[in-house]
């Protein structure tokens, strides 16, 4: 290309030939001059991946792609991307999710519109793991686009939303300049890293657009973590976010408490539904409980949201989240 993309997309991937063909596909339909797409492979025991890169190569102009000489694992894969990206923006994108039909237009036009931006945060439908069928997916708690300009309010109103991989645009130029400081490497290995350099991003730059254009089309029961297993997939959200806000806005903060009580009755709910539907056991609700309650002790909103669901037996979780759901849809919230 002769002059940098406006736009540098993030693919880090690892033995997901099958979604990451589908995610190509959705982003060949999609391809401008202002657009490079970025993917380097961990590798893995199969080799069935460079296949369908090289398939794409002719349909995506601005595609590099490598394969690692060893497998980094998430964190380590996704800063190399970015040290590679030429964009003016990085669009951080998870191999099983895909950029929906005039995703890559809307992002386009959100950030010539609003930019310059810190970063952006965008919209998702939410589908089925064939991704072929829409299904309910909790509102999100900031439906509107707006200009952030502040990091806690950033942090607190879009809390629900920057755990998304897929969902996230960083300023290459501001990423660079935080993943050149040391603090980052306390975070390396915690699934998390993005998510501290997006609001160490923002506490050095306030200005962070979300914008409501469903771009991307989340895949669900596909975690790219499930090898840590039902608990370790848990404390690494329980962990993760409590460091991330520890960082950047102190434990003594109003910030901080407000973060650590939204993730208790939002993400650690959701783990504890998932793993009981998954047919947890006993043990899981003990081992889990513990884990919790180191930080969530102090928290109402732990006890009345989420503790009771260690307590139930899973047809009782199904029946509770069915209903929960019914009715959310119901009322239209």
């Amino acid at each position: 290309m002769s002059r940098p993309p406006l736009l540098s997309l993030c693919i880090p991937t690892y033995a997901r030939p099958g979604p990451l063909a589908q995610l190509l596909e959705s982003i060949a339909a999609q391809c401008t001059d202002d657009l490079e797409v970025l993917i380097a492979e961990d590798p893995s025991e199969r080799d069935d991946t460079s296949p369908v890169v090289d398939k794409m190569r002719a349909l995506i102009p601005g595609l590099r792609s490598w394969r690692n000489a060893e497998r980094l694992k998430f964190d380590r894969n996704l800063i190399g991307l970015l040290a590679q990206a030429r964009g003016e923006y990085c669009w951080l994108v998870s191999d099983d999710d895909v950029i929906e039909s005039g995703g890559v237009a809307a992002v386009i036009a959100g950030l010539r519109t609003h930019g310059p931006v810190t970063g952006v945060t965008l919209n998702r439908n939410n589908y089925d793991s064939t991704l072929t069928t829409r299904i309910y997916g909790r509102p999100f708690h900031q439906r509107e686009t707006r200009i952030f300009t502040n990091a806690d309010e950033m942090f607190i109103g879009l809390l629900d939303q920057i755990g998304l991989l897929s969902c996230q645009i960083l300023s290459r130029e501001t990423c660079a300049r935080v993943l050149g400081s040391a603090e980052v490497d306390a975070f390396i290995g915690s699934g998390y890293v993005q998510l501290f350099v997006m609001m160490r991003m923002m506490s050095l730059e306030p200005r962070w657009l979300f914008l409501a254009d469903r771009c991307v089309g989340w895949r669900a029961d596909n975690d790219s973590f499930v090898e840590r297993g039902q608990l370790g997939r848990l404390r690494m959200d329980v962990e993760g976010y409590e460091q991330v806000a520890a960082a950047i806005f102190t434990r003594e903060s109003e910030t901080y408490r407000q973060a650590l009580a939204e993730v208790a009755r939002s993400h650690v709910r959701h783990h504890i539904v998932r793993a009981k539907l998954g047919g947890a056991s006993w043990a899981y609700s003990r081992e889990a409980l513990s884990i919790c309650v180191q930080h969530y002790a102090s928290f109402p909103s732990f006890w009345l949201k989420t503790f009771p669901l260690l307590l139930m037996p899973r047809a009782g979780v199904r029946l509770a989240r069915s209903g929960y759901q019914g009715l959310k849809q119901l009322l239209g919230w």
